[in-house]
């Protein structure tokens, strides 16, 4: 990711808006859906378009919209607050940041239909993502998926337990390296990274159990509160498998 970090830094207008988003958001606090996560998001998102071609433009609205896709989220589990409140408050927030900006419109559009496909659905207690709508959606979707892929990702388990009121022990782990494996991906740059992580993965969950199992605590972390993505574990989304 230093290749991704060093474009990153040099597009005035990604670095510009990572700056707002910490300004205005007040998400910052939560253990998971914060600051960290949305910019994990818009540059896992950029280093898979970059693997696939994409060019600049499309690149930058990825960005973008990653950094958006969860500003202001609530960290409240979907059966307490629907998934769609989230997204209108971070639509509603780039809209502002578009206008002060004089962002093209069309731009400007295209980077909200991708926040917008962020958007997931409880129903009968299980987790449901939409359908990517275009190709940059495809590859939003799966880095907001994959971010256990990502050495930032899997330091942010323990923040992603914490919202889902679980302990960050052996089980969740396990049920976190299931999960990714079994979810539907649509790009295959994260395709190919999920499959040369696979092993990788599977020594990370046992390395951590270790880790837990020498923990003072008993299973490694306190049982914490508050839930979003809980039935994730339980439910995946439509078409799970790639095809």
């Amino acid at each position: 990711m230093d290749i991704i970090e060093a474009w990153w830094q040099t597009h005035c207008v990604l670095t510009d808006a990572q700056n707002h988003c910490q300004r205005f958001g007040r998400h910052s606090a939560n253990p998971y859906h914060n600051l960290q996560h949305c910019a994990l998001v818009g540059k896992a998102a950029v280093f898979y378009g970059m693997e696939a071609g994409l060019g600049c433009k499309d690149l930058v609205a990825l960005g973008l919209a990653g950094l958006f896709h969860d500003f202001d989220h609530s960290g409240k589990p979907l059966d307490v607050l629907p998934d769609r409140e989230n997204i209108q408050k971070a639509l509603q927030r780039f809209q502002k940041y578009s206008n002060t900006r004089f962002l093209k419109a069309d731009f400007s559009r295209t980077v909200r239909r991708i926040i917008a496909n962020t958007e997931v659905q409880k129903v009968n207690g299980q987790i449901w993502f939409q359908e990517p709508t275009g190709e940059l959606e495809m590859f939003i979707r799966d880095a907001d998926v994959s971010q256990l892929l990502f050495p930032e990702g899997r330091e942010m388990q323990a923040g992603l337990a914490r919202e889902m009121g679980l302990p960050f022990d052996p089980v969740f782990r396990k049920k976190a390296v299931e999960f990714l494996r079994a979810v539907r991906l649509y790009t295959e740059p994260a395709q190919r990274r999920r499959a040369d992580l696979q092993d990788f993965l599977e020594t990370w969950a046992q390395e951590e159990a270790a880790k837990c199992d020498q923990s003072p605590v008993r299973g490694g972390c306190s049982m914490y509160c508050c839930s979003n993505h809980g039935a994730a574990f339980r439910g995946l989304s439509r078409g799970e498998n790639d095809r």
